[in-house]
């Protein structure tokens, strides 16, 4: 049997998770005919339209991730990438630990058991990552926008009223974006030595744990020497998942790293 890649995996999952979402949509076409039909008063058709869709979601959620979850940890390539990536994405609902069939869990705790890391031969020996260029960054292009739209009308009928603050504002989000990506030095460089950020090189054997987490602001957050160490992300030219595959080959490549360890220690 063809092992998956862990890209190939994740893909499939969110195919699944929005074939879910779609079909709950669809759901409302038929409650919407059928309240044509039947007349229905807005108190009981607007309640309908939420709550049948909305649990059909959940219920669907729930089953793809109790039925694909077990079924795809058996035929990834990189088992313990891929739970990085998926705990990463928001996608597994449903951990290693909560599987109820006990053939299925031993079956994949012995894969975590056995694992043995096989090297991406793309990646290459050094990776450097820089701040995005502003024409990359997407809250520049929306601060872009913004400015375009809000400018026209006074360029079309000039004035200097208190909605002038608008433009005004957005020029100078633009302006601050543009001078905070404007250093061109390398932000973050990972080697199988460890992770060199602001002028320090944190080797992999004193480096206990790291996570990525994410919210309104992306960070990469590690211990260093006892010390938590964290990295803004969001200016940064690599994208979360590609990041925390960076991390997983440097980290396996490195001589002081034992697998089993990154799976206990996140």
């Amino acid at each position: 049997m063809k092992l998956w890649s862990v890209n190939k995996a994740l893909t499939v999952g969110w195919l699944l998770l929005t074939t879910v979402v779609v079909f709950s949509m669809m759901l409302l076409f038929p409650l919407f005919s059928l309240n044509n039909m039947l007349d229905w008063p807005l108190y009981i058709t607007i309640p309908i339209a939420i709550v049948f869709p909305v649990a059909t979601m959940i219920l669907g959620f729930h089953y793809t991730g109790k039925l694909w979850v077990p079924w795809i940890y058996l035929r990834v390539a990189d088992v313990v990438e891929f739970e990085q990536a998926a705990q990463l994405s928001g996608f597994i609902a449903y951990p290693v630990d909560g599987i109820k069939d006990q053939h299925q869990r031993a079956l994949i705790e012995a894969r975590f058991k056995n694992y043995r890391f096989e090297d991406d031969a793309s990646v290459p020996y050094e990776t450097v990552i820089y701040f995005r260029k502003p024409y990359q960054n997407l809250f520049f292009l929306i601060m872009f926008g913004g400015f375009i739209l809000s400018a026209i009308p006074f360029i079309m009928f000039p004035s200097f009223g208190p909605q002038l603050i608008i433009p005004v504002f957005f020029g100078a989000m633009m302006l601050f974006t543009i001078y905070r990506t404007s250093d061109k030095s390398p932000q973050l460089t990972l080697s199988k030595d460890g992770i060199y950020t602001q002028g320090t090189l944190c080797k992999w054997d004193k480096i206990s744990y790291y996570i990525i987490t994410q919210g309104k602001t992306s960070y990469l957050n590690f211990k260093h020497n006892g010390i938590n160490e964290t990295v803004e992300l969001d200016n940064l030219m690599v994208g979360r998942r590609n990041l925390n595959h960076l991390l997983h080959v440097y980290r396996n490549r490195s001589q002081a790293h034992t697998p089993m360890n990154e799976r206990l220690l996140r």
